[in-house]
């Protein structure tokens, strides 16, 4: 694969969920991936997927992608609890600006401004990166709130980052981010 799209990189790293499960202790004891995991990472355009397209990764998924691949990208630009907790107050903050702004423009458009303003800084001090609305401003504005909708549906069953109770991407977080689907009440 010599450029990677970020459509279907979710299905490209479940596809290399067994590999990594054979190389795992190896992985454990050297504190290193093996060459069999980078040589797979590279070759399905894994390894470089978040760098920008002018150095050959992914950066955003194509406009046509699926919204679950514009998400995963929405996710990897917002890792750090810094910015998760900026975009947990920024986002609704933007939201209840809207209908303000055209009923009380005095206090709609200073609300609509910070929370767009705790957003950025959280990108920039947090993340390092740009907010993922620079890359479509649609897509990534219902992103963002499926995101914060995920963020408070975790608050609410105590597997948040931002509470201390799970890391992002610790080993016992559920399968996937966010609201988890099907059947909620295996483990118990």
């Amino acid at each position: 694969m010599n450029k990677p799209s970020g459509f279907g990189l979710i299905e490209r790293a479940r596809a290399l969920a067994p590999l990594i499960e054979r190389e795992v202790d190896e992985i454990e004891r050297t504190r290193r991936l093996t060459e069999p995991v980078v040589s797979a990472l590279i070759e399905n355009g894994l390894y470089r997927a978040l760098l920008p397209q002018s150095l050959d990764g992914a950066e955003a998924p194509p406009r046509g992608a699926s919204f679950e691949d514009k998400m995963a990208y929405y996710r990897s630009q917002h890792t750090t609890v810094g910015v998760r907790a900026t975009h947990l107050v920024g986002i609704p903050a933007v939201a209840a600006a809207l209908p303000l702004i055209a009923a009380r423009p005095r206090v709609g458009l200073p609300l609509f401004l910070a929370g767009w303003s705790l957003q950025v800084l959280g990108h920039k001090v947090f993340e390092g990166n740009s907010p993922a609305l620079t890359k479509g401003i649609f897509t990534y504005q219902f992103c963002g709130l499926a995101f914060w909708c995920e963020e408070m549906a975790d608050l609410i069953a105590g597997r948040s980052p931002l509470t201390g109770t799970r890391e992002v991407g610790s080993d016992d977080a559920d399968d996937g981010p966010g609201i988890p689907v099907g059947d909620f009440t295996r483990g118990r």
